[in-house]
């Protein structure tokens, strides 16, 4: 049976070396510290990267050097980062970040209060090289087989460690694992309380903690489970979407629809459009190609058709009489539901149109006019300094916000800032 020495740093011809026996290996030390709590860290370069670990006062290798980074927590423990020796990972997993202790084993620390009095407990997590950090409850670990687990942060295991890559999302509510090339869904039902393994057949897609949904694929067709574990949508969509009550869907044909979230059944919007975006809670962009729309919600029923083009931006606060604010690029102005321009302007809107007339803001005014865009009166905005809350901005207010001063004074108009980088 072979016995794994323990590596050691050595003086050779006035310089610091790592020595490995095991490997035959010579590795250049860089710095050395002075002792801290029993132990000096030092910095190596191992297979061209600089790395850190620890030496006692005999020189031994305690804590092994290979960690990107490394610094003290505290008494006992240090924190530092792992590169992640996994070929495959999403950008946010590159890095193993955590505590370890005196011994180079990975630590969590759970602080309580007993008789008013501060306690730390120490959990130490011995079959793992890595861990990530604990947000709630759980927390991947690299063991030291190489395969990834879940854990704990009372030190039990939650997933054995047998997996070739592991997930776990920020709430905690989904776990996706590879093992062999093939995928794992676990899901967390809150309502239930308990951890639901899902059959291959599925696949994850999003989940909306708001609207308390898993949206799934299930042989390539979206499906949707609340969380209670009820399944709220067969799997017939190519694409979901919640939005308050309602739900926006593609079908197979790549049309995208709307129908009600407690009525799958009842389509509100028909399967025509190429997509629909809300726009907020009454009202939808509805869009063909390079055309779009407005659909109201209270309404049932489409207000504009999809003849505006789709850079276009409506306006429903200034919806009134037939007619909408609307922004093209850096026009201004208001177009009716035939898509036929009213008016175009300088300024800001300020109201829609009541009793055939409406508000708009040109630079300290505020402008009365009718539908044609012709004003019928004006009035100068005078701000009371003592009524900040009150403050209605103008387009010279907005500027002078936006540029702090490094373009000079406003130059009148609508301005695109664009233009000026913003």
């Amino acid at each position: 049976m072979s016995i794994e020495h323990i590596r050691k740093i050595y003086t050779i011809d006035n310089k610091f070396y790592l020595v490995d026996i095991d490997n035959h290996c010579l590795y250049d030390v860089k710095f050395i510290e002075d002792e801290c709590y029993g132990l000096r860290r030092f910095i190596s370069c191992i297979n061209g990267q600089n790395m850190y670990g620890c030496i006692n006062n005999k020189f031994e290798e305690v804590i092994k050097c290979q960690y990107i980074c490394m610094s003290m927590y505290s008494d006992y423990a240090y924190s530092v980062s792992f590169r992640n020796p996994k070929k495959i990972y999403h950008n946010d997993e590159k890095y193993f970040n955590f505590l370890i202790n005196h011994k180079g084993i990975p630590i969590n620390i759970i602080s309580t209060k007993e008789n008013g009095l501060n306690k730390q407990t120490i959990i130490e997590f011995e079959e793992y090289i890595a861990i990530t950090n604990f947000r709630n409850n759980l927390a991947i670990g690299l063991s030291r087989n190489g395969k990834l687990g879940i854990v704990r942060s009372n030190g039990s295991t939650f997933i054995e460690a047998i997996y070739d890559y592991i997930r776990l999302n920020i709430n905690e509510f989904h776990i996706y694992a590879e093992i062999e090339g093939e995928g794992v869904i676990i899901i967390y039902l809150p309502e239930k309380k308990t951890w639901v393994r899902m059959t291959k057949e599925y696949k994850f897609e999003n989940y909306d903690i708001g609207e308390r949904i898993f949206i799934l694929k299930y042989n390539d067709k979206c499906t949707a489970i609340d969380f209670s574990g009820r399944n709220i949508i067969q799997p017939i969509y190519q694409k979901l979407q919640f939005k308050g009550n309602y739900i926006l869907a593609k079908n197979e044909n790549n049309k995208t629809g709307v129908i009600l979230k407690d009525n799958p059944q009842s389509i509100i919007v028909p399967f025509e459009y190429t997509d629909i975006i809300p726009l907020d809670k009454e009202f939808f962009y509805i869009r063909n190609d390079e055309y779009i729309g407005l659909y109201s919600i209270n309404e049932k029923k489409i207000i504009i058709p999809t003849i505006l083009p789709v850079n276009m931006q409506l306006f429903p606060q200034y919806l009134g009489e037939g007619v909408i604010g609307y922004k093209l690029n850096s026009e201004k102005g208001f177009i009716n539901f035939d898509g036929e321009k009213q008016f175009t302007f300088n300024g800001n809107f300020k109201t829609g149109f009541n009793n055939n007339f409406a508000y708009i803001i040109q630079y300290n005014k505020c402008v009365k006019i009718d539908k044609l865009g012709n004003k019928l009166e004006e009035t100068e905005i005078i701000i009371d300094k003592n009524e900040e809350d009150d403050i209605c901005w103008t387009e010279e207010d907005s500027w002078d916000v936006m540029t702090d001063g490094a373009f000079g004074k406003y130059p009148g108009g609508d301005i695109d800032y664009e233009k000026f980088g913003f």
